[in-house]
């Protein structure tokens, strides 16, 4: 029995994309320089490895090595290359730079398959007729421990960390801690080969006897899916990015292309006479298939055509079983961005917990959508307004950079302040009463009613968990404004209950319901109201007692937020669905009972401040009245009449007691928001006669004279009227006059205003001299 196994390669991509808001360096990739990489295969009649070039697909050398060679791998960095030399019972080292054997290793009886872990430090060979898995050391190319395993070992493979191997004997895979070199877990599954994915999730094992390839969960050691491919399958082969297998069928003469998203096989190739060893190359582009039956021949295919594109004649059977492709230059290792979140749909403010499962990233950048970014790993972010968010992680390392957009990625949507608590879709009689006869349901575990299955218009259940670990249990629904839109199902069809009523609760409030309705059987009317009185039995909010219904189809929250039935239609026998068994989701042959729930949730406006105010102006002591005249339902009012005074009456009087300019404000609010508005109230002070006064600069001087004159009345006069004692008069407030001959003047000043006048005069006051 001769299997082939494919090591891991290392997964390379690159993606490239403009973030809008920030700026990267991104990486762009130049050609590597260095060889490409080469191919060795293991040629089994004529005792040989011929060495491929990749880039041009010609043999460029061909080394001698031990009998029968079949299992070839690579170790990590390129330098060495391992045989298994199966008639020679030893393992052949090949130095990649000379082309040359610079050791040979005894094994165990028949070695086959071989494998190299990534360190590059262990080597891993199965040998056929010992039962045993042989360990060597690269640094000393010696066998360091033997390990038992099942009968007739063939593929073996190494997990990406190192820390797992996966041998496949016939009928059994074995897996060995590579600590303790002990066996920790055995399937009953493969015959063949044996390969991992990159993420080392995944194990693929063949089995030539059942024509499958078994693909496990390695986090569990349990088969999750079973593949059919062609006749007697050996070679496995995964592509570098993990999203394809390649399975060499050795009597089919094809490969057979598995996508790992469906684990189905999408394409299969015509190649050689029994392929049997095969790889992928390590940009992903072809896959290299030994045809151990053509003679020497080896079939090149096309990894975007899947059509063979050329083939390499080697050596007599070759067989080439394992990771027989080299790393050929080295690779930079790329970062690859990914994410993913704790919840992506909620109600304002929505708080995200953001989870980085990118690979090789250093350095991280996230753009939230909403204007916000983080340079943390893994952060936590408030979206505090409704709306779709695309969320961008741009990430880095030394080597490059990666970016991931998600469009439309968050989901925040409002919640008003009204919770559906409760339903019961139940029987009515002719009269619109309940019945609480057969198949009558509830959302309420407390009832002991059947359960109903509450879902909204995107298919999403609604129904919290019972601790008793049933689906269907109580709902906690957060209503959004606008148009609400349930399925309510309940199990069974029962065609004698002509009518049904649906019983709501809202904020958890128990008695009485908020909402009674009923409709006829088939849903084809409109729905009725219940009469206000009506006793109704079975109702969802607490068992089955006797409630009262409201009468109407309309509920108003405290906070003026208003909950409307727009629709509630019933299927009862069509029989379209059966989703529900019992209190539980899943069929049980019982068509169910199918109603559509249509709630309009109207909040209250954001408050718009006015007011009047009278009178507006006055002397003091001013009293006035205001009046509240603002819009949308404000329901809580602060005026500030700005003179330190306050008040939250909605319609307050205040009395101003000192003269001045006061600014008046007006603040109202409801659960929506918050409106201000302000207005000026002007305070007098009372009138009083004036009382004249004055003075002058200078009062003596040589003439010609210049005298300015300056009002000191009190009072607030209205107008003045001076005379200078030379029988000149002025009416300005503060003037200015000049005397031009000597003598002695008498000043006197007229004040006046509405309730009265004065004058003072003062003899003599200007003196001018020659």
């Amino acid at each position: 029995m001769i299997e082939p196994k494919c090591d891991k390669t290392r997964k390379r991509r690159v993606r490239i994309k403009v973030l809008g808001i920030m700026v990267l360096v991104l990486l762009m990739l130049m050609s590597i320089a260095g060889a490409a990489p080469f191919a060795y295969i293991t040629n089994y009649g004529s005792h040989t490895v011929s060495i491929v070039d990749t880039a041009t697909n010609n043999v460029t050398s061909t080394v001698n090595v031990g009998n029968g060679p079949s299992g070839v791998a690579v170790n990590p960095d390129g330098s060495k290359v391992y045989v298994a030399n199966q008639q020679s019972n030893t393992v052949s080292v090949i130095d990649i730079s000379t082309n040359s054997i610079i050791a040979t290793v005894n094994t165990g009886y028949k070695p086959w398959g071989i494998a190299v872990n990534p360190a590059g430090t262990k080597v891993y060979v199965t040998n056929q007729a010992s039962n045993t898995v042989s360990v060597i050391d690269t640094s000393t190319n010696t066998v360091t421990a033997t390990v038992n395993v099942g009968s007739w070992p063939v593929g073996v493979a190494v997990n990406p960390d190192g820390t797992k191997v996966y041998v496949v004997s016939a009928g059994s895979m074995s897996v060995i801690d590579t600590a303790s070199n002990n066996i920790i877990d055995t399937l009953a599954v493969g015959r063949d080969g044996v390969a991992i994915n990159p993420a080392g999730t995944r194990v693929y094992v063949t089995s030539s006897s059942l024509n499958t390839v078994s693909v496990i969960d390695t986090s569990t050691n349990t088969v999750t899916a079973t593949v059919n491919v062609g006749n007697s399958p050996s070679g496995v082969a995964v592509n570098p990015d993990g999203s394809k297998i390649y399975v060499a069928n050795s009597v089919s003469n094809t490969v057979s292309l598995i996508d790992t998203s469906t684990n189905t096989v999408i394409a299969t190739v015509d190649v050689g006479v029994n392929p049997y060893g095969i790889a992928v190359n390590p940009a992903g582009t072809r896959v290299y298939v030994a045809n151990m039956g053509d003679g020497s021949s080896v079939s090149v295919i096309d990894t975007l055509t899947n059509k063979v594109t050329a083939t390499v004649n080697v050596g007599y059977n070759p067989v080439a079983f394992g990771q027989f492709i080299g790393p050929g230059s080295a690779q930079p290792v790329l970062p690859v961005a990914n994410f993913s979140s704790n919840v992506a749909t909620g109600y304002a403010p929505l708080t995200i917990q953001f989870t980085d499962i990118s690979k090789n990233a250093t350095g991280w950048y996230w753009d939230f959508g909403d204007g916000n970014n983080s340079d943390q790993q893994n952060p936590t972010h408030t979206y505090s307004e409704a709306g779709n968010y695309t969320v961008t992680l741009a990430i880095s390392n030394a080597e490059g950079s990666d970016v991931l957009t998600k469009t439309d990625y968050i989901k925040v949507r409002i919640a008003s302040s009204v919770k559906l608590t409760s339903i019961t879709l139940d029987p009515e009689n002719s009269t619109g009463a309940t019945t609480n006869a057969p198949g009558a349901w509830t959302t309420n575990p407390a009832d002991p009613l059947a359960q109903i299955c509450v879902r909204n218009e995107e298919g999403i259940l609604l129904n919290q968990p019972l601790p008793s670990g049933a689906l269907l249990g109580e709902i906690s629904i957060p209503l959004e404004p606008g148009i609400n839109n349930f399925t309510l199902i309940g199990d069974r069809i029962f065609p004698g209950n002509e009518y049904y009523g649906a019983i709501l609760f809202f904020d958890s409030v128990q008695t009485p319901p908020q909402i009674a309705v009923y409709n006829s059987n088939g849903g084809t009317g409109d729905f009725s109201v219940q009469v206000a009185g009506t006793e109704i039995i079975g109702s969802a909010n607490g068992g089955l007692f006797l409630d009262k219904a409201p009468g109407i189809s309309v509920y108003t929250a405290p906070d003026g937020t208003k909950v409307e039935v727009v629709s509630f239609v019933v299927d009862s026998e069509n029989g379209i669905t059966d989703e529900v068994s019992w209190a539980d989701i899943g069929s049980n042959g019982y068509p169910d009972t199918v109603a559509k729930l249509s709630l309009k949730v109207t909040p209250p406006s954001i408050p718009v401040a006015d007011f009047s105010a009278s009178p507006t102006s006055g002397t003091a002591p001013l009293t006035v009245v205001f009046t509240d005249s603002s819009t949308g339902l404000p329901a809580s009012w602060k005026w500030d009449f700005g003179d330190e005074f306050s008040s939250t009456d909605q319609n307050p009087t205040h009395t101003y007691s000192s003269a001045g300019t006061y600014t008046v404000s007006l603040t109202v609010s409801n659960s929506k928001g918050t409106d201000s508005k302000i207005a000026t109230i002007t305070v007098l002070e009372i009138p009083v006669p004036p009382v004249a006064d004055f003075s002058a600069s200078p009062v003596t001087g040589k003439a010609p004279l210049t005298v300015t004159f300056a009002d000191k009345s009190t009072g607030s006069p209205t107008s003045w009227s001076w005379n200078f004692g030379d029988k000149s008069t002025s009416i300005n407030q503060n003037p200015v006059y000049t005397y031009s001959k000597a003598g002695k003047y008498t000043v006197s000043l007229t004040v006046k205003n509405a309730v009265g006048g004065d004058t003072k005069k003062i003899t003599n006051y200007i003196v001018v001299t020659k």
